[in-house]
């Protein structure tokens, strides 16, 4: 029986993907489209390990049905659709988030979920399903996944945009619990789709970019737009937010902005 406890007096991981502690960064695949006990697009994720000659053959392969991951592998669950990863709970290795977009919960189809992949020695041998909230059929929550201090309490957050919605994540992380997570937007039909973190106004406080890609402020169908939504020490606000369409960037109707953000 194996009993993990969480290192309340450890650093924090040095590499936000350093998922064994040995000081190289790894790399996480992920394979939402790949076929698990019969079941299409169930999705796996694949580890890889850096070393001093970088990437190797050595390699964590994750499912579902993986002994200590939660859930089961289901039909277009598409496990693996979103990946993030930082130390979550400062045991000094890093965790992994993983996102699987139409995974049905509580009943509902697509509602999405994400599940953390805790890192170690052995690393993502066990997992936590996050707190989803509300549960609605379309949500898709866990289309993508983004780590970053909004807070500015020096611990990662954790946010989590899907078709229709954006959920955080602020508060202590462990092995066995997470915090509960708030819904920071309404049910929207335009969706939201890509996040990605960083402290843009450089006040110490990570924000957060959000774009759709098929919606414009401008009413440019297709234009796209992007959003920025800044931290506070409540986490991040949508008080203030700073908008973006394609007349800001001086680029034509159906570019699409937003379709990909650097993380």
């Amino acid at each position: 029986m194996a009993v993990w406890a969480d290192c309340a007096v450890a650093d924090p991981a040095k590499l936000a993907d350093d998922f064994n502690g040995d000081g190289y960064r790894d790399l996480a695949i992920g394979m939402p489209q790949k076929a698990i006990s019969g079941k299409e697009g169930a999705g796996a994720v694949l580890l890889t390990f850096g070393s001093a000659h970088g990437l190797t053959g050595k390699h964590v392969y994750i499912t579902q049905n993986s002994t200590g991951i939660p859930g089961t592998a289901g039909y277009q669950d598409f496990f693996g659709s979103s990946l993030a990863s930082g130390d979550l709970n400062h045991d000094g290795y890093a965790d992994l988030l993983v996102g699987r977009e139409d995974d049905t919960t509580a009943g509902t189809s697509d509602n999405g979920s994400v599940t953390v992949l805790w890192g170690g020695a052995s690393p993502l041998r066990r997992g936590l399903a996050l707190p989803m909230g509300q549960s609605y059929s379309g949500r898709m929550l866990g289309s993508d996944i983004a780590v970053g201090d909004f807070t500015g309490d020096s611990a990662p957050d954790v946010a989590v945009s899907g078709q229709t919605s954006l959920r955080l994540y602020s508060g202590t992380f462990t092995r066995t619990k997470a915090p509960a997570g708030i819904d920071v937007s309404d049910q929207d039909p335009t969706g939201i789709w890509n996040i990605t973190a960083g402290d843009f106004d450089g006040g110490g406080k990570a924000d957060l970019a959000v774009s759709a890609p098929e919606e414009d402020p401008y009413r440019n169908q297709g234009s796209g737009a992007l959003w920025q939504l800044r931290g506070t020490s409540n986490g991040v606000s949508t008080r203030g937010v700073s908008v973006f369409g394609s007349k800001d960037y001086g680029v034509a109707p159906s570019s699409g902005i937003g379709e990909t953000l650097l993380d």
